[in-house]
């Protein structure tokens, strides 16, 4: 490939096995190596920045974040570069889904995230299945109730980034065939998928951020192991899955390395001499 200038890290599956919290020292020592070179960083999540864990802000010190799965990128400050927010009409027509299928909903924005039907089941199910590493204090007043009057985005003027459904499988199986207009992207958490404006994933984050340094995606790398890394991993330069990732992001990346468990990450870094 051309000379390697950005490298895009998903976080759970990729730099933190899911359901752990906390980041292993040798992974932090191979990314700062990758730093030396000069190599830009990019951590790409489905989460919102503030709920990416402080531990993973502090010990990286990544140069850029896709959020949102590529609806919101920011720099290293978590400043805003640039946003793909729903149209009024998208939105509108996700909240009519939620409430036909009663499936606990929400949508990100870019200050909170904003439950549009069942606060309650969606407050314990999203916290109980997503490592954060705030309090549950602080998480009160990120994820707020807006079950009732469906009034946040005109509250704030703003309109939703993502939007995030959880419930019965089956339910949200028929829910996704009333998404059409939208991306549905199944979460590693299972019980859950996640909706994009069409068009919007993490290879359009990493177009973003390739447009914004003025280098060109041959010279760029990515590691995932989602669905919602396929594009990702398709657009760079070179993509690499990790090893327990499924057969379809398998196949669309370049290279297969080894579990998030067994250090896949570090283990392609150095295969492909990245670092030593």
């Amino acid at each position: 490939m051309n000379k390697l200038k950005l490298i895009a890290f998903d976080i759970d599956g990729t730099l933190l096995p899911v359901g752990e919290n906390k980041l292993k020292p040798e992974l932090i020592k191979a990314l700062k190596k990758v730093q030396e070179k000069g190599i830009k960083t990019i951590v790409a999540s489905g989460r919102c920045s503030y709920l990416i864990p402080s531990y993973i802000l502090e010990a990286l010190k990544a140069d850029f974040y896709i959020t949102i799965n590529g609806a919101l990128v920011c720099d290293k400050d978590l400043k805003t570069i640039d946003m793909h927010p729903f149209s009024l009409d998208e939105m509108q027509r996700i909240t009519e889904v939620a409430l036909k299928y009663d499936l606990p909903m929400a949508y990100k924005f870019e200050k909170h995230i904003a439950v549009y039907n069942r606060f309650e089941d969606y407050f314990k199910n999203y916290t109980s299945g997503v490592g954060i590493s705030q309090s549950k204090k602080e998480i009160q007043k990120i994820i707020v109730d807006h079950s009732k009057d469906h009034d946040y985005h005109t509250m704030f003027n703003t309109l939703p980034l993502g939007a995030y459904f959880i419930g019965d499988a089956k339910i949200l199986e028929k829910a996704k065939k009333d998404l059409d207009f939208v991306e549905c992207l199944q979460t590693v958490f299972g019980n859950s998928f996640e909706c994009a404006k069409k068009g919007v994933s993490k290879a359009l984050g990493l177009k973003d951020v390739a447009s914004f340094l003025k280098i060109d995606l041959k010279e760029t790398m990515a590691f995932g192991d989602g669905e919602n890394d396929i594009a990702m991993l398709k657009a760079a330069g070179l993509g690499i899955a990790m090893g327990q990732a499924s057969e379809a992001v398998k196949n669309s990346a370049d290279y297969v390395t080894a579990t998030c468990k067994e250090d896949g990450v570090i283990k392609a870094l150095k295969d492909l001499e990245v670092i030593a």
